[in-house]
């Protein structure tokens, strides 16, 4: 009995450190498959790199892609505010809290400007968390994040991850200032080449539910906030009026919001042109 337990030991050993290997090899030759991030437009490497030398801020913005691409730091520079954009493509509230807790002591903000949408409420995170794990270092808040999701894709970048960690494997990488159309700018946000939403198109409607991991991980942010004496504000950044007039109970999700304290919806206060002020929905 003691031999076949001993097997079987044995044998699952084998097996985890074989798949770990797949997966370290998969991701060395087919890198785009298993590491999407590293070179992606959204430059969370960069902004990740420049954060830790950041402190002391006047304004600090958390959120989505809304976030690095409606937030541009140049102009609140003008104006005096020392700011940096902490936004990430798809950002959940589950890598909000982990990169919150992780900077907000360093960057001691004196305001929080948190952009929220309900897409971001809505899905379980895995792109922004593969995002996250490919750009950032790896510690406990990151695993227990990946455990939090619970998807296959994020343990085996979380392992990959590691493996490139221990190889050392990261350390020459210079992300792009430049990729395709969007420009890295100092303090966080990333500046797209002039485009226009050239077509419309007929969105169906839809009826927005949230998904509970992402709420939970949502008040525990507002808890935060509230524990550490922070002044914050919630915000929906602008969107075309096509695609925000789509979602069915868009005023279940504001009143949401308003619940958790001041919240400000800019598609109701700005009126913009869909084809001259956006480049995609």
């Amino acid at each position: 009995m003691q031999h076949f337990i001993k097997s079987i030991f044995l044998f699952v050993l084998y097996f985890l450190g074989m798949f770990c290997l797949l997966i370290f090899i998969h991701g060395t030759f087919a890198p785009d498959q298993v590491n999407p991030f590293k070179s992606s437009y959204g430059h969370l490497h960069s902004r990740l790199k420049e954060v830790k030398k950041i402190e002391n801020v006047d304004i600090l913005f958390l959120g989505s892609s809304h976030t690095y691409r409606a937030f541009d730091t140049r102009i609140f520079q003008k104006q005096g505010y020392f700011t940096f954009n902490l936004g990430s493509s798809a950002q959940t509230a589950l890598q909000t809290k982990l990169l919150l807790k992780k900077y907000i002591t360093k960057l001691n903000p004196k305001l929080v400007v948190f952009e929220v949408n309900p897409n971001t409420f809505s899905n379980e995170g895995i792109e922004s968390a593969l995002d996250v794990i490919n750009n950032e270092q790896l510690d406990s808040a990151l695993v227990k994040m990946v455990f939090t999701i619970n998807h296959y894709k994020t343990y085996r970048n979380l392992i990959y991850a590691f493996a490139k960690d221990l190889f050392k494997l990261n350390v020459n990488y210079h992300q792009p200032v430049k990729i395709a159309e969007n420009t890295y700018i100092t303090g966080g946000y990333v500046e797209r080449d002039l485009d226009f939403f050239k077509e419309p198109q007929n969105i169906q409607k839809i009826t927005w539910k949230p998904n509970k991991k992402q709420l939970e991980a949502f008040n525990e942010i507002i808890s935060f906030f509230k524990e550490q004496n922070i002044y914050y504000m919630l915000v929906s950044t602008p969107i075309t009026q096509q695609y925000y007039n789509s979602l069915t109970n868009r005023s279940e999700f504001n009143d949401l919001m308003k619940n958790h304290g001041i919240y400000y919806d800019f598609n109701e206060t700005l009126q913009l042109n869909d084809s001259l002020c956006f480049y995609d929905m």
